[in-house]
C-alpha cells in the first residue's frame, strides 16, 4: 500500500471518528500496513451503488460477508476496527449499512482473535469519545470487551480507565433486557479484577452492586466468606443467572464450582436464610443526563425497594446451584423462600416482592423428587397470590402427580408430612435423662420436656441445650415447619369444602382423621356418607369404633349405618341441610364448646334471591358499596380472587376481580367476575393508589374450553347452589369488612359524599354473615354473666348499662343510644371477661368477638374511665 494511500485512509477514518484529538493520531500509525487495505476494500463494498438490501441481523447476509471469505486473523481484526469506527461515527448512513455494521461487529466478536494491545485501546476509544451523548446501548462496547479479553494481563493494564469508565456508565445503557446488562457489568468488572490489586472490600462492592438493603447486609456481614478463594468466580456465575432458566451450559458450570468451593454451598445457605426477615427499605436514586443545550442535569428520586435486580439474579443463581444439593434442609429453604420473596408486603397480596427469585425456588422445587417437595409446593400455593408463581406451582404439582398417577388433589392429601408425629399428635425424643416431646396441643404445636420423674417443662433443659443441641435444633426446626404445615392444610381442607370433594371410607380415614397433621382439622368437622352411590347423604361427627377404627356417629355419639368399602365420604356443608338440622349441629357445637378450625355449622349460606331471578345473567345483591379500595382487594386476593386494578390511568375507572371455582360433583369449573369501579378521590390520592371504589355486579361463566368455545355468561339459575353460595360469601367478606360502614369513626372524619351511605348500612339490614353472627350470639349470650343485661332484636344486641341503653348492630358493630339513637364511637373493647368467653368460630374481620367485647364494656358502663368514651355517654 503506498504512503499517499494509507495517509489517505488514515485521514477517512479520521474525518468518521471526528472526535479523536490530532495527537492521538499515533494509534493510526501504529497499526499493521495490513489493515489499510481492508479498509479500502470495505470502503468500497459499503460504499458502492446497488447496496441497498434492507434491514441485515445476519453477517452472512451483509456483502461484507463474501469479502470475508478470504480473510484471516489479521483481516478480521482490521474488519473489526473498519465495522466499529464506521458504526458508531456521526456521518449519515443507511439503513442497512447500520444493520450490516452490527452484524460485522457481533461476528468478528465471537471470533477468539489475537488482538493486538493498539487495536483494542482504538477500539475503546471509538466506543467511548461520544459517551457523552444522551443515549449509549451497550453496542459500543461489544467489541472493545471481546478485545480486552484475549489480552493478557499486561496489556491489559492501559485499559484500565476504559473499563472503568465503562463500568460507570452500566446502569445508564440502553441496552435490550437487563441481563445483558449484566453480563456486561460482569464481564468488564472481571477484566478490572485482573489488572488491578482491591481491598477486600472494593472486590465485594464490585461483586455485590446492588443498592438494597440486602446486598448492603451481605457486603458489610460476609466480607470475608464472599473474598474467598474460588469464590469471586462462583459469584460471577451465580449473578450470570440471567435468563429465565438455567441452561445445561450454566447448570453444568454451577455444578463445578460448587465442588471446587468448600463453602459455596453453606455460602447460599446462609443468605438464603436470611430472606425472611428482610424488609423493603426506602433508596436514593440519581441519574446524570445531557439536556438540549448539552448541559448536564441530574434527576434524583426516592423509591421502596426490597431487592435490585443485581441482587435479585445473584439469588436467582443460588437458588439454582441448590437443584442438585442433597440434603435436608434445601426443601425447607426453598419453601421459606418461595414465600419470602412470592408474598407481598407484609406477607400477603398478590403482587410478590420478587418474583424473579420465587420462580426460581418453584421451578427447583418442582426438579425435585424426594416426598417432601409437594408440602412445600403446597404451602407456597396457601400463602402466594401472583398468578404466575401459582401457575409454576400448579405445573410442578400437576407433573408430580402424572408421574404417581394422581389427580393434584390425591397427591397433596397423600403427601402431607406427619413431622414424626403419632396418632396421638406426640412425637417423644430421648435426650439423655429427659424426653423432648413434639406435641400438637389443641392444633398448636409445641415444645415440651419430661424428666424420670414425669414432670415436664417448655423451656429446654441445660443439660439437653449443651448435650443435645443438634436435636434441640432439629425439633425446633420441626415446630416451624409443622406451624407452615398446619396453616397450608387448613386452605386446603376448606378448599374440598368449597368444591364438595368426595372419598371412599379408607382414604377418608388414613388422609383426614388418623394422620396426625389433617386429622386435627378432619377429626374438628361435620362429615356426611352415602351408601347409595351419593344418591342420599347422613350427617355426623367423627367417632372411634371399638376397635379403634373411625367412623361416623350421630350428635348423641350412636355410630350410623353403614360401614362398606364403597360408601362415599364429604364434608358436610349447610347449603345442603335443613335449617333444622343446621341449628341442631350449632347447638351441639356450642354446647361442647367445640371451635371448628374454620366456619363450617355456622357458614353463612346465599340462595338465589327473587332479585337474581329476575336479573338472571348477574347480581345486584353486593351492589353500590362504598369500599374502601386496598383492604377490599387484599381480603378477596386472600380468598384465590385476582385481576382487580384500578387507578387514575386511562381505563382504571373500572375493573374486576376474577375467580375459578371447580364443581367436584360435576367436575365443571366455573369463573365469577366481581365488577368494581373507582370512586374518584385523585385530589387526597395525589392520583397514586386509590383510596375507595364502589361494587358493583356479579356475574358467572361456564368453562365451555373443551368443547371449543370459552368461557360463555351463564344465567344465575344453572350455577351450582354449592358454587354460588361459595362466591357470594367471598363478596360478602370483602363488602362486610371493607365497607366504610364497618369504620366506627368515620363520622368524624370520613368524606362527607359518602355520609349517608354510611349512616344507611352501619345500622340497615343485616347480610348473611351478619345474620349468622345474630344467630351465634343468641346461643353465646345466655351463657355469659351479663346474660340478664342483654337481649338480641332484629338488628342489634341490646344492652342495659347503668347509664345508659346501648344497641350495638350485629352488622357493623357501631352503636346507638337510647332514648335518642345518638351515635356511640368505640373503636376498641378490650374486656377481660369477653376473652374467656367461647367463640365457637371467630370470621374474618373478627367482629362477633368485637360485639361481645363492647357488649362486656357497656354492661358496666359505670366503670369506664376512657374519657373519650365516658364524655359520650354522659353528654
Amino acid at each position: 500500500m503506498s504512503t499517499v494511500s494509507r495517509v489517505s485512509t488514515v485521514e477517512t477514518a479520521r474525518r468518521r471518528f471526528a472526535a479523536l484529538p490530532a495527537e492521538q493520531l499515533d494509534l493510526f500509525e501504529r497499526l499493521d500496513p495490513a489493515i489499510f487495505e481492508v479498509f479500502q476494500a470495505l470502503d468500497a463494498v459499503s460504499d458502492g451503488p446497488g447496496q441497498d438490501t434492507g434491514w441485515l441481523t445476519k453477517f452472512a447476509d451483509t456483502p461484507f460477508a463474501s469479502v470475508a471469505a478470504r480473510f484471516g486473523d489479521v483481516e478480521l481484526r482490521a474488519m473489526g476496527l473498519w465495522a466499529q469506527i464506521r458504526r458508531f461515527s456521526r456521518d449519515h448512513k443507511p439503513a442497512w449499512l447500520g444493520s450490516a455494521l452490527d452484524a460485522t461487529i457481533a461476528a468478528v466478536a465471537r471470533r477468539g482473535l489475537a488482538w493486538q494491545p493498539a487495536e483494542a485501546e482504538l477500539l475503546w476509544r471509538v466506543a467511548l469519545v461520544h459517551s457523552r451523548r444522551d443515549t449509549m446501548y451497550g453496542d459500543e462496547l461489544r467489541l472493545p470487551v471481546a478485545a480486552a479479553e484475549r489480552l493478557d494481563s499486561r496489556d491489559r493494564r492501559p485499559l484500565a480507565e476504559y473499563l472503568r469508565h465503562a463500568g460507570s456508565m452500566i446502569d445508564n445503557l440502553y441496552l435490550r433486557s437487563s441481563a445483558e446488562r449484566v453480563r456486561l457489568k460482569n464481564r468488564i468488572e472481571a477484566l478490572l479484577a485482573s489488572i488491578e490489586e482491591r481491598t477486600a472490600e472494593e472486590q465485594v462492592a464490585d461483586l455485590i452492586g446492588g443498592e438494597d438493603g440486602f446486598a448492603a447486609r451481605l457486603r458489610s456481614d460476609l466480607a470475608d466468606r464472599l473474598t474467598a478463594p474460588g469464590m469471586t468466580a462462583l459469584l460471577r456465575h451465580w449473578a450470570a443467572a440471567t435468563t429465565a432458566r438455567p441452561t445445561a451450559t450454566w447448570a453444568r458450570r454451577a455444578r463445578e464450582l460448587t465442588a471446587a468451593v468448600p463453602d459455596g454451598v453453606e455460602l447460599a445457605r446462609t443468605v438464603l436464610t436470611w430472606l425472611p426477615e428482610h424488609r423493603e427499605g426506602d433508596v436514593h436514586r440519581q441519574v446524570t443526563y445531557t439536556g438540549p443545550r448539552g448541559r448536564p442535569h441530574v434527576h434524583e428520586w426516592t423509591e421502596t425497594l426490597y431487592l435490585d435486580q443485581p441482587t435479585a439474579v445473584l439469588l436467582r443463581g443460588m437458588v439454582w446451584s441448590l437443584e442438585p444439593v442433597e440434603a435436608g434442609w434445601v426443601l425447607p429453604l426453598l419453601g421459606e423462600t418461595a414465600v419470602a420473596t412470592g408474598t407481598g408486603i407484609g406477607g400477603s397480596g398478590a403482587n410478590a416482592r420478587c418474583e424473579l427469585v420465587a420462580n426460581a425456588a418453584v421451578w427447583v422445587l418442582g426438579k425435585r423428587v424426594e416426598k417432601g417437595v409437594v408440602a412445600q409446593l403446597a404451602r407456597v400455593r396457601a400463602k402466594v397470590r401472583k398468578r404466575s408463581i401459582l401457575a409454576g406451582v400448579a405445573g410442578a404439582l400437576d407433573a408430580a402427580a402424572s408421574r404417581q398417577g394422581l389427580s393434584t388433589e390425591q397427591l397433596l392429601e397423600r403427601t402431607v408430612p406427619s413431622f414424626g408425629l403419632g396418632t396421638d399428635g406426640i412425637r417423644a425424643e430421648p435426650a439423655g435423662e429427659y424426653t423432648a416431646l413434639l406435641v400438637l396441643d389443641a392444633g398448636v404445636p409445641v415444645l415440651r420436656f419430661r424428666n424420670a420423674a414425669g414432670r415436664t417443662a417448655t423451656s429446654a433443659p441445660k443439660t439437653v441445650r449443651s448435650e443435645h443441641a443438634e436435636l434441640l435444633g432439629e425439633l425446633r426446626t420441626a415446630v416451624k415447619e409443622l406451624k407452615q404445615a398446619l396453616q397450608a392444610e387448613r386452605v386446603r381442607v376448606e378448599g374440598a369444602l368449597e368444591d364438595g370433594r368426595t372419598w371412599v371410607v379408607d382414604q377418608w380415614r388414613g388422609f383426614y382423621l388418623d394422620h396426625p397433621v389433617t386429622g386435627v382439622f378432619g377429626r374438628a368437622l361435620i362429615w356426611e356418607c352415602s351408601v347409595d352411590g351419593g344418591v342420599t347423604w347422613t350427617a355426623g361427627w367423627p367417632g372411634r369404633e371399638a376397635g379403634g377404627r373411625w367412623w361416623l356417629t350421630d350428635r348423641g355419639g350412636r355410630p350410623l349405618a353403614g360401614d362398606e368399602a364403597a360408601t362415599m365420604i364429604r364434608l358436610w356443608h349447610p347449603i345442603r341441610a335443613t335449617t333444622g338440622e343446621v341449628r341442631a349441629w350449632r347447638e351441639w357445637l356450642t354446647s361442647a364448646e367445640i371451635r371448628q378450625p374454620f366456619k363450617q355449622a355456622y357458614r353463612e349460606v346465599y340462595l338465589l334471591t327473587p332479585a337474581e331471578e329476575t336479573t338472571g345473567t348477574y347480581s345486584n345483591r353486593f351492589a353500590a358499596h362504598v369500599l374502601k379500595y386496598g383492604q377490599a382487594k387484599t381480603l378477596l386476593q386472600q380468598r384465590g380472587w385476582h385481576g382487580l386494578q384500578l387507578g387514575y390511568w386511562d381505563g382504571g375507572e373500572a375493573g374486576q376481580a376474577r375467580k375459578q371455582v371447580l364443581d367436584a360433583a360435576t367436575g365443571i369449573r366455573w369463573r365469577a367476575d366481581f365488577f368494581v369501579d373507582l370512586i374518584d378521590n385523585g385530589a387526597a390520592d395525589d392520583h397514586q393508589t386509590p383510596s375507595y371504589c364502589c361494587s358493583d355486579q356479579v356475574r358467572f361463566h361456564r368453562d365451555d374450553r373443551d368443547n371449543g368455545g370459552d368461557w360463555p355468561r351463564a344465567d344465575l339459575a344453572e350455577v351450582p347452589s354449592l358454587v354460588l353460595s361459595e362466591v357470594m360469601r367471598d363478596v360478602d367478606l370483602a363488602v362486610g369488612v371493607a365497607s366504610i360502614a364497618a369504620d366506627p369513626t368515620w363520622q368524624d372524619h370520613g368524606d362527607l359524599r359518602h355520609l349517608d351511605y354510611w349512616q344507611r348500612w352501619s345500622f340497615g339490614e343485616l347480610t348473611e354473615s351478619a345474620s349468622v353472627r345474630r344467630d351465634a350470639l343468641a346461643k353465646l349470650m345466655p351463657r355469659t354473666k351479663i346474660a340478664d343485661r342483654v337481649e338480641i332484636t332484629d338488628r342489634f344486641l341490646r344492652v342495659r348499662g347503668q347509664l345508659r341503653t346501648y344497641k350495638i348492630h350485629l352488622g357493623s358493630g357501631n352503636i346507638l343510644m337510647e332514648p335518642n339513637d345518638a351515635y356511640l364511637c368505640i373503636v376498641t373493647a378490650r374486656d377481660v371477661a369477653a376473652e374467656r368467653v367461647f367463640l365457637p368460630f371467630e370470621e374474618d374481620g373478627g367482629l362477633l368477638s368485637v360485639i361481645i367485647s363492647k357488649a362486656f364494656l357497656l354492661a358496666d358502663d359505670a366503670s369506664i374511665t376512657d374519657p373519650s368514651i365516658t364524655h359520650q355517654i354522659r353528654g
